[in-house]
């Protein structure tokens, strides 16, 4: 299994994407019939959005009618290779989570029978930051109690999704002992179990659980995002427990157009950034450098993947970065795509080139 770094640059974060079967032809959809593939269950998130979004689909599609076909199993894999050997007509798309079907495609999985890659985006339709409940009653109090329990902490799953590699790294670098019981439908399933007391957690999106949690079913312990989720403050981001433990769970990190130096003599000044950094470079110096990642490179940094839009200003501090990487051998790849905006890797044509990009260098760097 891949050790997944929670570092926020690391993370592939394109969740809830529509996708199709290679060369869809528009002039096939008129007047017909178009399926959307979900993964979940009918209680399900995925399913819920997808019979939210199916009514606008066929409203700018010119389709006579859109329905949504629940095909569960492996985390959205079944229903992916039932996408891959449909029509290419665009006539069947899926509502699922790309997150998960990279993930299991890196994983090696042999039943994965889909290239991502040549999959088509139609676009991102829902994404929210993913929580670890556990049962109200099963004594979990924080994570710390389930680091400590004197078993395993028993997590189920649908498959192989996100949530259970997420769940894996967050065991493995939190040093607790975990048992995956795998096979349910979707997270209703997961919930289901976890509240009937057959699991101690599970990890899902935060406005699937909130109304179990305020109904006092289930209870927030540790949030996977980089920030705190608003209405529930008290809950701690997997960051925070990461922060001085070992870094060695950081195996590559992909930068996709990310400022690797804000104060290098290529960076410009920018208001937007000075907001963010708490003013700008003059009036705020610490904060300008304390963001610049190439104040922290050295012999500890993992292989780093840069994936650049056209536009220069993004570029400040890269090339010293692999200058000071090749310093300690440490491998690093730059890809510069031509006449990409800043925000390339959400749309057509860059999205999949940065997809491949991404998927070659991670199957060079983990181990």
């Amino acid at each position: 299994m891949y050790d997944l770094s929670m570092k926020q640059f690391l993370i592939l974060a394109l969740l809830g994407f529509t996708i199709s079967s290679p060369a869809t032809q528009a002039e096939s959809v008129r007047g017909n019939v178009i399926t959307i593939l979900s993964p979940n269950s009918a209680g399900g998130m995925m399913t819920r959005y997808a019979r939210m979004i199916a009514p606008y689909i066929a409203k700018h599609s010119g389709a006579r009618d859109v329905r949504v076909r629940i095909m569960t199993g492996g985390g959205g894999i079944r229903g992916t290779n039932f996408l891959w050997f449909s029509e290419p007509d665009g006539r069947t798309i899926a509502f699922t989570s790309v997150t998960s079907l990279i993930l299991a495609q890196l994983s090696g999985s042999e039943a994965v029978q889909f290239d991502t890659t040549q999959l088509v985006y139609l676009g991102r339709a829902a994404t929210e930051p993913r929580v670890l409940t556990v049962g109200a009653t099963s004594g979990i109090m924080n994570i710390e109690d389930a680091r400590t329990l004197n078993r395993q902490f028993i997590f189920p799953s649908q498959g192989t999704d996100e949530d259970f590699y997420s769940m894996a790294v967050l065991a493995n670098v939190l040093n607790f002992d975990m048992k995956v019981v795998s096979g349910y439908n979707g997270n209703a399933d997961t919930a289901l179990a976890v509240i009937k007391g057959d699991g101690d957690g599970h990890i899902t999106g935060w406005l699937a659980s909130q109304a179990l949690i305020e109904s006092g079913d289930e209870r927030p312990i540790l949030t996977l995002s980089q920030d705190r989720y608003a209405p529930y403050p008290h809950v701690p981001t997997a960051l925070e427990l990461v922060e001085g433990r070992s870094r060695e769970a950081v195996q590559a990190i992909v930068n996709i157009d990310g400022i690797t130096s804000f104060i290098h003599p290529e960076a410009e000044e920018s208001e937007i950034a000075g907001k963010w950094l708490g003013g700008l470079r003059n009036e705020n110096p610490t904060n300008w450098k304390s963001a610049s990642p190439l104040e922290y490179a050295g012999e500890d940094t993992p292989p780093i993947l840069f994936v650049n839009s056209a536009q220069p200003r993004f570029h400040a501090g890269r090339d010293d970065m692999i200058l000071k990487l090749d310093e300690y051998n440490i491998y690093a790849e730059v890809h510069t795509l031509p006449d990409s905006p800043h925000s390339f890797w959400l749309m057509n044509p860059w999205f999949q080139p940065t997809l491949k990009y991404t998927l070659d260098f991670l199957k060079k760097t983990l181990k």
